[in-house]
């Protein structure tokens, strides 16, 4: 696999922009962004005594540097997400013993006892002179290292709500891109880069999977809201036509374009639109595409394993609505009698830092949590065997009902939870928000329960509807069930 690497990086021309910052407005070519990256390597050999760096930092491009400079190393990076909290963050560093500590600026830690060692960040006030050989320096770097080492480790809140730290080689971040590679079949361009850069998203996805295909980056903030209105604009200045967007970035998107300035562009360019963390809904799927004139490819992945699924022109046209894709070369999978989905990778994560992670195995087999079904060569995901709601001793699938709510025109968002009753036993709720008012929410919602029995049968009937103005989400931009289960209960 290194010589694979490798083989890339000798036919790259360093002289060509490899980065745009467009936080700062600054670009860089492949020899500048590396030359730095080298020197951030010397500087964390010499200064850092512990085998760990951490980052609490938001998007940028230094910490983009950073994930680059640390594979130059003997050391892992761990990142945490400046957004999770005091507290939070706080406990996750007490559980790291690391001399080696770069925080967000604007993160407030004061009043916390434990002393930082702060490695600022190396660009500010400084200038990169530009040396001769970056390239057989890097290579070198890589081979000296080698990549089945540690490299990196993430914070991920599992549905039990503990935040996990899960750990991966750099070896299984490049042979699982270079599987996705196989079926994406997309080289160069520019990619758009929104994830947040602390989640495996921002950095296998947005990072390492570009720079293996020899696309040009622009780091942009995190994504919102606002930063959706000027979503296009972005586009166009860089001629961007690569994207890893989640299924409530390409809703936003779609709703904040209202002087429809991305349609022209996406009909004069060819763009590839791959659509992860979540589940993509038949609905938001065809709306985009019959908007833009563009096909978005769904995928499916883990922290754990990483990519294990997507979306091709060839699977689209084989597919029913809701699959997300083919199998990468490489997955195997078992299924459970209760059709929860196993599964094996040569890209499985070493474990976790701060759980067993022999209670996650079945013998080499990952228990995904997923319900899944694979029918001609796609893969379907129906549920999480944790979320499901047992009613009556049947297992109903939250992603089913909504997949059917979705049907109806005036749905801009729903989800399904299970909530207890008066007698504590467990009911359908069906959580949704409205695209427009509904002037007769009796009849609308008695019909929305009617098309769920139709399609799914008696057993996946809705017990309550709750209009909501917003779905909460998470900081990784899921839907936050928890706080909706929490909520119900205090109405």
């Amino acid at each position: 696999m290194i010589q694979k690497v490798i083989k890339i990086i000798k036919e790259l021309d360093f002289s060509k922009e490899f980065v745009i910052d467009n936080i700062t407005n600054r670009n860089f070519t492949y020899n500048e962004f590396f030359g730095m990256a080298l020197h951030e390597a010397e500087f964390i050999e010499k200064t850092v005594l512990s085998n760990d760096v951490i980052a609490v930092k938001e998007n940028s491009l230094e910490l983009a540097l950073l994930f680059f400079a640390v594979m130059f190393t003997s050391k892992r990076i761990l990142v945490v997400d400046p957004q999770k909290g005091k507290e939070e963050v706080i406990c996750i560093l007490d559980e790291i013993k690391s001399t080696g500590i770069i925080l967000d600026e604007k993160l407030d830690l004061k009043g916390y006892s434990r002393h930082y060692r702060m490695v600022m960040p190396l660009l500010e006030g400084k200038h990169f002179v530009e040396k001769d050989g970056v390239k057989q320096e890097v290579i070198h770097k890589l081979e000296m290292r080698g990549i089945r080492m540690p490299y990196l480790v993430t914070f991920t809140s599992g549905t039990s709500g503990v935040t996990k730290g899960v750990e991966h080689t750099l070896d299984n971040l490049f042979l699982t891109a270079f599987a996705l590679d196989e079926k994406v079949k997309k080289k160069g361009g520019t990619f758009i880069h929104v994830m947040p850069m602390t989640y495996m998203a921002g950095i296998l996805n947005s990072l390492i999977y570009p720079f293996l295909i020899g696309a040009r980056i622009v780091i942009d903030k995190r994504f919102s809201i606002i930063s959706a209105r000027y979503f296009w604009n972005t586009v166009i200045k860089y001629e961007a036509d690569l994207f890893w967007l989640s299924p409530s970035m390409l809703m936003i998107i779609d709703q904040m374009d209202r002087k429809d300035i991305g349609e022209e562009y996406c009909r004069n360019h060819e763009m590839t639109f791959l659509i992860g963390t979540a589940p993509l809904t038949n609905e938001m799927r065809t709306k985009f595409n019959k908007r833009y004139n563009v096909d978005v490819y769904a995928s499916y992945g883990l922290s754990e394993t990483l990519f294990i699924s997507v979306e091709t022109k060839e699977s689209l046209k084989k597919s029913d609505k809701n699959s997300v894709g083919e199998l990468l070369s490489g997955v195997e999978y078992v299924f459970t009698d209760a059709d929860e989905m196993y599964i094996k990778v040569p890209w499985m994560y070493l474990g976790y830092t701060n759980e067993n992670t022999k209670n996650y195995f079945a013998g080499e087999y990952y228990k995904s949590g997923d319900l899944a079904k694979i029918k001609e060569g796609c893969l379907y995901i129906i549920g999480r065997s944790k979320e499901l709601i047992i009613k009556g001793g049947m297992n109903i699938s939250p992603i089913l009902i909504e997949n059917a709510v979705y049907k109806n025109k005036n749905i801009l968002e729903t989800v399904v939870i299970g909530v207890k009753d008066a007698n504590n036993e467990e009911k359908v709720c069906c959580v949704y928000q409205l695209k427009n008012h509904i002037d007769n929410k009796i009849d609308f919602e008695a019909g929305l329960k009617k098309m769920v029995i139709c399609e799914l049968g008696n057993n996946y009937a809705i017990d309550y509807l709750w209009n909501v103005e917003t779905i909460p989400r998470n900081i990784n931009g899921k839907i936050d069930k928890n706080k909706l289960k929490k909520e119900w209960m205090e109405k």
